[in-house]
């Protein structure tokens, strides 16, 4: 009973979160009631009538020897692991039970199209709108072919989705795209926030976007940044031995087949051009796509739909992700003439770099009236080195399946960069460059900072994020730790590209700075 109570009111809070009712609204659309239509942690009243019997006949019928998979990944000795868990594990009972067969695949049906539009009033400021069609299964062979399409269309900042309705149109403050393919049919998906006064703009040009996709497909710069970032998320995903282990268990249990991800990138290597365009005009058609919108109350959803497409009311949880951690290392420290303090944490077992700059800077070494100049900072900063569009630093990052962010928090202010090793004589120099030599362009200083004053008027659509501003401004009263990271309407407002200037000068030019890298490297090189 005290469980059920800690779950009943999870899903109370759940029913306040955008995010949460957003994709409930979508699952619920192309799902209905059964199998993914319905929410992961269930309903008020399954959870209210669940009894202590029916939890112990539920884990006798699924937690049997027979459906389970043991992994051990790490510095060990299979014949000692073997021989362990032979003695342990080898000795769990069936319970009485037959031994039962693991299920590969999933029988999910789509549910029949009713209304193709639907949506609810919700306490937001901007619009969060989502869609989405029917996909394939994990199993299925065009599998690589429609994820990169999902990825060339909206997934980083060089994807075309992104590029046109972020950076040129401006009809959006976020848009994103991709393919969620589980055992069952899956979704090709689509989600955006946008600002109220831009509601009647945006779908038209998403909808001419992805039909140019569906007729040109893509370029061969854009799929050989896909195949790049595909193969750099799979090596990344295994550099921690929590990684790693989530990966083979979830390859044998849920697929059957440890090869999976071999087999998978093999198949993305060998991808054309005509492969993907091929998928996405197979998968991609507009007259099936599901929409489900969240907007403020008094707003009139005509402006986002035609009257003759009339709203539902469907409802179902979003997907989980999973977070791991890789383990501390031993390095040396050295200082450049300079004055910069070099750290090198050397790691031999996985081929990736990971460099971080860092500077004394955030919220500790803003005013009241400034408040935010370091987040603001960042997000511009990030934008690539003198003399180098936006545009081009996104894909030379992407086409190298590398990353270069700033960050600015509550003491430190600076840049980070991940890449293959490999990759490090290209990158490297041009993560320096950006360090000390960044663009900070005038254009994209405006741009960042009208895409925070929309996330300033919006924050109290999030919950978490509002309790923890009014936490710590009750905490930190007095204390520059009150302010919030993205600052106030006010602040942001009066902050000029002069001001910015100024900032990066004081806190990265004229301050001590240390630079750490970790992975696989040669220390004589970095």
């Amino acid at each position: 009973n005290p469980e059920k109570e800690v779950i009943l009111e999870e899903i109370k809070r759940g029913e306040d979160s955008p995010d949460r009712s957003l994709y409930r609204g979508v699952y619920s659309n192309m799902y209905g009631t059964n199998g993914y239509g319905r929410p992961v942690i269930g309903f008020p009243k399954t959870v209210k009538a669940c009894s202590a019997s029916m939890l112990k006949s539920f884990w006798k019928k699924w937690y049997a020897p027979s459906l389970m998979t043991v992994v051990v990944a790490g510095d060990v000795d299979p014949i000692v692991v073997e021989r362990e868990v032979m003695k342990t594990w080898g000795k769990a009972k069936t319970k009485g039970l037959r031994a039962r067969r693991r299920q590969i695949g999933f029988d999910q049906k789509i549910a029949p199209i009713k209304k193709l539009t639907a949506g609810k009033e919700f306490p937001v400021n901007a619009i969060r709108w989502a869609a989405a069609v029917p996909a394939c299964n994990i199993h299925a062979s065009i599998l690589p072919a429609l994820d990169a399409s999902g990825m060339i269309l909206g997934q980083g900042e060089s994807s075309r989705l992104y590029r046109r309705l972020f950076r040129e149109e401006q009809v959006v403050t976020s848009i994103s795209a991709g393919v969620w393919s589980p055992a069952g049919v899956g979704m090709y998906s689509f989600d955006a926030e946008v600002p109220i006064e831009k509601a009647g703009r945006f779908r038209a040009i998403l909808r001419e976007e992805i039909e140019r996709f569906c007729d040109e497909g893509p370029t061969e710069e854009e799929l050989d940044r896909v195949k790049v970032a595909i193969e750099t998320d799979r090596i990344y995903g295994a550099q921690s031995m929590d990684g790693l282990a989530n990966r083979l268990g979830f390859q044998k249990t849920v697929l059957g087949n440890t090869h999976f991800d071999l087999e998978y990138l093999m198949s993305v290597r060998d991808l054309t051009l005509e492969d993907v365009r091929l998928a996405a005009k197979q998968f991609l058609n507009l007259d099936e796509l599901r929409e489900y919108a969240l907007y403020p109350k008094k707003f009139e959803p005509v402006k986002i739909w035609p009257k003759s497409e009339a709203l539902s009311k469907p409802s179902v949880a979003p997907k989980s992700r999973v977070k791991t951690v890789a383990s501390p290392v031993s390095g040396e420290r050295l200082v450049l003439k300079n004055g910069i303090e070099l750290v090198l944490y050397p790691r031999k077992d996985v081929p990736v770099i990971s460099m971080q700059a860092c500077a004394f800077g955030g919220v500790r070494f803003e005013q009241k009236s400034n408040a935010g100049i370091g987040n603001l900072l960042s997000d511009v900063w990030e934008k690539g080195p003198h003399g180098w569009s936006a545009t081009r630093f996104s894909e030379f990052l992407e086409g190298r399946g590398a990353r270069i962010e700033a960050f600015s928090g509550r003491n430190s202010l600076g840049l980070s960069a991940g890449m293959l090793t490999q990759r490090f004589a290209e990158v490297a120099p041009v993560f320096a460059e950006t360090l000390f030599n960044p663009a900070l362009e005038e254009s994209e200083f405006e741009h960042s900072k009208n895409v925070t004053l929309e996330d300033i008027r919006t924050i109290e659509d999030d919950s978490g994020r509002l309790v923890g501003r009014i936490f710590c401004e009750n905490l930190f009263e007095g204390h520059p730790y009150a302010f919030p990271l993205i600052g106030y309407s006010d602040s942001v407002r009066g902050l000029s590209h002069g001001d910015l200037l100024k900032h990066y000068k004081q806190l990265i030019q004229h301050a001590p700075m240390v630079v750490s890298v970790s992975g696989k490297f040669d220390s004589k090189k970095v």
